[in-house]
């Protein structure tokens, strides 16, 4: 009785609670907080998992998810998303967002903050593809089709990620590339998607490998554009070094890139992108080795460049100043003639496409350098396919150059100046076009002091000898315009000496050594001034080429008439005539004028004592030999004046017809005789006229002198008689010898040239019957 009575009065409250409003509110809250707390996050949790696994093929977990159904904060944490190989993708360690409620009634939704913390992610590249290349296309087609169809607006107001680690690995190059980018922050504010709003963002970073980075700046969607600053401190580049070996054999083995500046992008719908940055760009610590030839290819302490400005439409570089300091390079021509730039680039070079390479040169851009500061830089130059190997180091090397500008008619305005190995000195001056030189050009080279020995690989090659010792000086103009080369040259040598011949080398095909004796002054310095002209247009004409070529015709114009070239240097107007000295047939005295010519060779040797002087005796079997004949003949005729005059004192000029008469037919008869006397004097008779008749007289009719022509008879006499005298070949080499050795006595023992000097040479035989005077040839030599 008594539990029935407590049953109805259980019974009659439990309707009483039921129609009571706050048990429905109570269990309303109860149960909204049993949703709010424990359903929600359970449904979440199972269907992200599910979603991802069905429409990503890919596992992923959660270890816990907590919805605040009073605050409207969503929490998920202990995300991990997996590769389909079942690598790890993107894990982090909690997801928090916090929604705006009252927005929702008006269909917008307004996240008041979004917060990822300590996420994970890693890019991976292999071949073509990246390890999201699926998730990025199936994302498009979705915001394509929630762009057209989602009519909510969303506004995130605050997105922050946090201590984001990101592994980027690039399994496409060998060998694979990877970098660290650790400890992310990224805060975005008033992002609103399909909107025009602005977005403000900023990014901190480091790197692992060295370097980090702020970024911060602005986008909008509508229309889609950004604008951000960013400073990279000290990235490392040798990360790159992958990507490097594709395209040439060559390794980074130190580099840190600095950046810092303002980009903007602009991307118009169905229109080019516009781009452009504004700042400084530098990379400091550069050091790249060869790999091929294994040496130091390229490095420098410091390059920055400042004032940059970079513009895409139109495509336009501006740089205030670039700033290289420590500058290391290396151009090396290897033995078979390969330079080790080109080699270092073979890679790219066998796959560059011609094509390409053209239209890239029709590309309209513009470009503005103000001031490109070299210092404390060196450069090193090596060529070993010489018979000798060659290398040279310029260090120290300091200047600028101007001007380097796309827009400047002038060219870029050069002055550079260093260091040639241990003591020499090189200088560059001028004007250059610098993309098209042969069209504009105007350069001034000076190098002093220059150590010649380490030139014997090129004095090897050329001219067939090494060089023992020597120093160079030489000041190069070149003025080039439209192709046609104007220079003038000077060279200065102090003190060259050749050393040995180089075997299997043929230089120049020149006397070189009598060359340079020819150009060595007293001091023993050469100095040297030539001008070069040529068309460079011509794609088998170099600028090398023809200062190489006016040295050889200026070498061959002096070793091919040193006389000239001697004559020259005195300021002798036929210093040709200087290459002989001549003497009277028969004799062996200088004539005046000879001792002079003679004197002026003395001159120009002891300008250039590198020189010897070789002389030729001469004879002419002619003209000496018939001189000789007559000087005998001479003496016959007067020795018969004297007898059948009876006088001893009677000169040929004082003695009369008929005593010349009778000497010189004694003497015709003692050559040869009576008979052809008689003959002789037969082919003298005068005619005599007689009216119209010519009468001939015989011989035996002739009493009287005036029938015969006197001066015909005693010419074929005295001619006869001359040849009839004996001169044997042994007189004719004594003549020869005697010129020779009056000329180096005269040189010797009056001028007091050196005996070493002087070299008598064999004798010379000519045949010149018309000649009174007899050549003894002079020839140059080097000591």
């Amino acid at each position: 009785m008594i539990d029935e009575i407590n049953t109805n009065s259980t019974t009659q409250k439990n309707k009483k609670l039921l129609k009571s409003p706050l048990f429905w509110v109570a269990a309303i809250f109860i149960l909204y907080m049993f949703v709010g707390f424990i359903v929600i996050p359970f449904i979440i949790r199972g269907q992200a998992i599910d979603f991802i696994k069905e429409e990503y093929n890919r596992d992923a977990k959660i270890e816990t998810v907590s919805f605040n159904p009073f605050t409207f904060t969503l929490s998920i944490e202990g995300f991990l998303l997996n590769e389909k190989d079942r690598g790890v993708f993107l894990k982090w360690g909690d997801f928090y967002v916090n929604l705006n409620l009252f927005p929702l009634f008006s269909k917008d939704i307004d996240i008041e903050e979004l917060q990822l913390l300590y996420p994970e992610i890693q890019i991976i590249k292999k071949r073509e593809k990246f390890n999201f290349s699926d998730l990025i296309t199936q994302e498009e087609d979705e915001a394509d089709s929630l762009k057209e169809e989602f009519c909510w607006g969303i506004l995130i107001r605050n997105l922050k990620i946090r201590k984001l680690n990101v592994l980027v690995q690039d399994k496409s190059v060998e060998p694979m590339a990877e970098v660290h980018i650790d400890s992310i922050d990224v805060l975005l504010t008033n992002i609103h998607p399909f909107t025009s709003d602005t977005t403000e963002f900023k990014v901190d970073f480091e790197i692992r490998e060295g370097g980090k980075g702020f970024v911060s700046g602005i986008f909008t969607q509508i229309p889609m554009m950004t604008e951000f600053t960013f400073d990279m401190d000290s990235v490392a580049i040798i990360e790159t070094q992958p990507y490097l070996s594709k395209f040439a054999y060559l390794r980074i083995d130190d580099g840190a890139i600095n950046l810092k500046g303002t980009v903007k992008l602009i991307m118009p719908e169905n229109e080019n992108t516009v781009a452009s940055y504004i700042g400084t760009i530098g990379l400091n610590d550069l050091n790249v080795f060869d790999t091929k030839k294994e040496e130091k290819f390229l490095a420098w302490d410091k390059l920055e460049n400042r004032g940059v400005e970079i513009h895409s439409e139109p495509i336009l570089l501006t740089i205030d100043s670039v700033l290289i300091n420590g500058l290391f390079s290396r151009i090396a021509i290897a033995k078979d003639q390969t330079i080790n730039i080109l080699d270092a680039f073979e890679p790219v070079m066998k796959n560059m496409d011609t094509t390409t390479i053209e239209e890239k040169e029709k590309l309209d851009y513009k470009f503005d350098i103000g001031m490109i500061n070299i210092s404390n830089s060196e450069m090193y130059f090596s060529d070993f396919s010489l018979p000798i190997n060659f290398a040279v180091r310029v260090h120290s090397l300091n200047g600028n150059i101007a001007g380097f500008s796309s827009g400047n008619p002038l060219g870029a305005v050069v002055a550079l100046e260093g260091t040639v190995d241990e003591y020499g000195f090189a200088k560059i001056e001028g004007n250059l076009d610098p993309f098209n030189p042969l069209n504009y050009t105007n350069i001034a080279m000076n190098f002093h002091n220059i150590d010649l020995v380490k030139m014997s690989g090129y004095s090897a090659k050329f001219v067939g000898y090494k060089i023992e010792k020597g120093k160079l000086s030489l000041d190069l103009e070149y003025l080039i315009r439209k192709g046609m080369l104007t220079s003038t040259n000077q060279i200065f040598l102090n003190k060259l000496t050749l050393g040995d011949e180089v075997e299997g080398e043929e230089g120049i095909g020149l006397p070189i050594k009598l060359a340079i004796a020819l150009l060595k002054d007293s001091d023993g310095n050469i100095d040297l001034d030539f001008e070069v002209e040529g068309d460079l247009n011509d794609p088998e004409i170099s600028t090398g080429k023809l200062v190489w070529w006016a040295v050889k015709r200026t070498l061959t114009t002096i070793v091919t008439a040193p006389f000239r070239f001697l004559g020259n240097l005195l300021g002798l107007s036929n210093g040709g005539e200087l290459e002989y000295v001549d003497f009277e047939v028969a004799d062996t005295s200088l004539a005046p004028h000879q001792i002079e010519k003679l004197i002026n060779i003395t001159k120009a040797l002891n300008e250039r004592p590198g020189l010897s002087l070789g002389i030729y005796g001469a004879v002419d079997t002619v003209s000496d030999k018939y001189a000789l004949q007559k000087i005998k003949f001479d003496s016959l005729f007067t020795a018969g004046l004297k007898k059948i005059s009876g006088k001893e004192n009677i000169l040929a000029a004082s003695a009369d017809q008929e005593l010349r008469r009778q000497v010189l037919e004694s003497l015709y008869r003692e050559a040869y005789s009576d008979s052809l006397l008689n003959i002789m004097i037969s082919q003298h008779i005068k005619e005599i006229n007689s009216g119209n008749d010519s009468i001939k007289i015989s011989a035996k009719d002739i009493h009287d002198d005036q029938i015969i022509d006197m001066r015909d008879y005693f010419n074929s006499l005295i001619n006869n008689i001359i040849k009839k005298q004996k001169v044997n070949n042994n007189k004719l080499m004594k003549l020869a010898a005697e010129r020779a050795e009056r000329i180096s006595d005269f040189l010797i023992n009056k001028q007091k040239l050196p005996v070493e000097r002087i070299l008598v040479k064999e004798n010379e035989i000519y045949e010149n019957e018309d000649d009174d005077w007899v050549k003894c040839r002079l020839e140059l030599g080097a000591l």
